[in-house]
């Protein structure tokens, strides 16, 4: 596939993912990876578990600001789009 028509289809798809934005009809993915869909949500209602490592019950609670200005997936997307260093970052 030559770069001409790589950028004729991802312009294709971006035209079609506008018009399903405009009608509110969900976009289906580039690629059928098969996995389960995640919905968009401001913070995810999944995200307390337990997982049990060896002889040890590890438990994870999540707390969200429901009034906060920006959702999880807009910081991830800041911290990539910044090339933030995450490894030693104290949320």
């Amino acid at each position: 596939m030559t770069e001409q028509n790589k950028n004729e289809v991802i312009d294709g798809y971006v035209q079609a993912a506008e018009e399903r934005l405009r009608n509110r009809i969900p976009t289906p993915p580039l690629i059928n990876s098969g996995r389960k869909k995640i919905p968009l949500v401001k913070y995810p209602d999944d995200l307390d578990f337990s997982k049990a490592i060896g002889g040890t019950t590890y438990t994870v609670k999540s707390h969200f600001d429901p009034d906060a200005d920006e959702c999880l997936f807009g910081i991830v997307s800041r911290w990539i789009d910044n090339e933030t260093d995450v490894s030693d970052l104290t949320l």
